[in-house]
């Protein structure tokens, strides 16, 4: 399976090694370190598939997700595809409890890496915001309360450069939060991988806070808008 993968990687210009190295995800390839996900993809839904997910989920604890796309043909041919999931939040959950990662197991790592300061700014401003920290041996993805396996953001523990590596990903804060993506841009920067220096950090904090008050006070004129024209 790996050297399949990487013949096509190669095409891309990198390998498999280059890509778990850049997200400092190399302990992934060792099985007694690995976390597996289940996702059941497919158009339509089989009948009973949902009670299927269910009973791995309570009997086995198996984290898995059903994703299942209805296609719609318009006039002029274009084919669109919209998307249901399911999916097992307690299996996650039961996981998590499995592996015994806390945030401060990972803030520890940070602290001993030489970027702790940096680190604990982004976690106390994402906690105080209501994200969910899914932890990793090095790194903490920030998900929504609403589902706590889409990605918001992540901040690894490990120094580059010795500076705080962190991803931002503009996809589920525009699912989850109605966020447009120039105003994600305009707060936490373009969508991707950045080095943040301990200012640099701080400076995040403060920006995700903004943001967050931004979207709050979008939400408010919104409402506010609907009742006049009520």
């Amino acid at each position: 399976m790996r050297s399949t993968t990487n013949k096509y990687l190669q095409k891309c210009g990198t390998t498999i090694g280059d890509l778990l190295s850049e997200r400092d995800a190399e302990e992934s390839l060792r099985s007694q370190d690995r976390e597996v996900l289940l996702v059941i993809v497919g158009t339509g839904r089989a009948p009973g598939l949902d009670r299927m997910v269910q009973y791995l989920t309570d009997r086995y604890a198996v984290p898995i997700s059903a994703v299942s796309f209805d296609l719609f043909e318009l006039q002029d041919g274009t084919r669109l595809m919209s998307r249901e999931i399911h999916e097992a939040d307690q299996a996650v959950e039961a996981v998590q409890r499995r592996t015994q990662i806390t945030p401060q197991d990972v803030l520890n790592v940070a602290h001993n890496s030489g970027i702790g300061g940096s680190f604990a700014a982004i976690h106390d401003a994402a906690l105080a915001l209501g994200l969910y920290p899914r932890t990793w041996k090095t790194s903490i993805m920030y998900a929504s309360p609403k589902n706590r396996t889409r990605m918001l953001f992540t901040v690894w523990a490990r120094s580059q450069e010795a500076r705080l590596r962190v991803y931002v990903g503009h996809a589920s804060f525009a699912e989850f939060y109605d966020a447009l993506a120039d105003l994600t841009q305009q707060y936490l920067g373009p969508e991707g991988y950045k080095l943040l220096t301990l200012d640099q950090a701080q400076e995040f904090a403060r920006q995700l806070r903004a943001f967050f008050e931004a979207l709050k006070a979008n939400t408010q004129t919104t409402l506010a808008s609907l009742e006049v024209q009520e």
